[in-house]
């Protein structure tokens, strides 16, 4: 008997909650979620309602279809309390928890089924105005005082030194050669939900500055309306440098995203905002160099990366230069980025 209580006393509920199905966050959700059983425990999962036939959930959480429950369009703390006590939680897991910071300031805490752990995705340490990030690093210590909170922040997955509450940005990758480039040819690839934010106009006048036959530009994922007019000028773009554009405008699965990564010669990154990259993780993982340019935490990643990693500024000709120099540049030697299951763990607490 004492055998088996001991037993039972490992298996746990894990609770995962997440109201936006943007981004990177359902494939958090699932990356705890593999984790958590692969260990033993139960796994219920409570989204908001934006995220019930998004495209990112068929992507990531289709097979956890009979565990996952849906709520309101944004999740409320209430909600979210009622739930864990129905399904009596031993520990509720939300991965973008930035929103939720001061609603748990106002209850004085977690009043739901087991402890509640919150994961900050734009910590302090990213924000560039000094009152901003002096606030918000207020409210994080305030918070994670509360009763029965924990609040982790979201650091890069190349951080060599992550602080007690912080948690590296997991990174994993498959390797595929089925979307290889042709032999003799050099892959620039630019991946992810391409927005504004990523500059696709800048990378693609940097590549077209190469003049350079023997290589490809990649834009895989989906394209922002407001940058589909720039994707469908680019082939006429580049061909005047004798560049081929390929472009592959869906949903990608992880291992479709890792494949393009791995077989990539150059990854570009090019954008001012501030906070860990996926992206560059796995070109890490990979051995692939890294262009990036523009926000400061690309630089301290290239940085820790050392060869293979360039940083500039968010300047065609710049950029350019710095694509020649990667490309001359034998493949970067892989760097051991954070794994999922550090990441699962971490943010379970178990």
């Amino acid at each position: 008997m004492a055998a088996a209580a001991v037993g039972q006393s490992h298996c746990a509920v894990v609770l995962i909650v997440e109201s936006n199905p943007s981004g990177h966050r359902l494939s958090y959700v699932r990356v705890i979620a593999d984790q958590a059983r692969s260990d033993g425990h139960a796994v219920r999962i409570l989204l908001g309602g934006r995220c019930e036939g998004h495209e990112n959930f068929g992507l990531h959480l289709s097979q956890y279809d009979c565990v996952v429950s849906f709520g309101g369009e944004n999740l409320s703390i209430g909600e979210m309390e009622q739930f864990s006590l129905r399904v009596n939680a031993t520990v509720v897991v939300v991965p973008d928890g930035d929103t939720l910071l001061v609603p748990l300031l106002r209850r004085a805490g977690w009043s739901g089924g087991g402890r509640v752990r919150l994961l900050v995705m734009r910590a302090p340490r990213f924000e560039t105005r000094g009152l901003r990030r002096f606030v918000k690093s207020m409210v994080i210590w305030v918070a994670a005082r509360a009763r029965r909170t924990t609040v982790l922040t979201l650091v890069s997955s190349v951080e060599p030194a992550p602080g007690h509450h912080e948690v590296r940005d997991p990174a994993r990758l498959v390797h595929d050669q089925r979307v290889a480039p042709p032999d003799g040819h050099h892959r620039i690839l630019m991946i992810g939900a391409i927005t504004p934010r990523k500059n696709p106009e800048l990378v693609i006048d940097s590549v077209a500055l190469l003049d350079r036959p023997d290589v490809e530009l990649v834009v895989a994922g989906t394209v922002a309306n407001s940058c589909a007019r720039t994707i469908a000028e680019a082939p006429d773009r580049l061909s005047r440098s004798g560049v081929k554009f390929v472009h592959d405008a869906r949903p990608l699965s992880d291992d479709e995203f890792d494949a393009y990564v791995s077989s990539s010669s150059v990854v570009v990154l090019a954008h001012s905002n501030n906070g860990p990259s996926g992206v560059l993780a796995k070109a890490a993982l990979a051995g692939v160099n890294v262009v990036a340019a523009g926000a400061p935490s690309l630089r301290a990643d290239c940085d820790v990366l050392g060869n293979g990693a360039e940083w500039t500024s968010l300047r065609a000709p710049d950029i350019a230069a710095a694509i020649e120099r990667a490309l001359a540049t034998r493949g970067a030697k892989p760097f051991p980025a954070a794994t999922e299951s550090e990441f699962a763990r971490k943010m379970m607490g178990l």
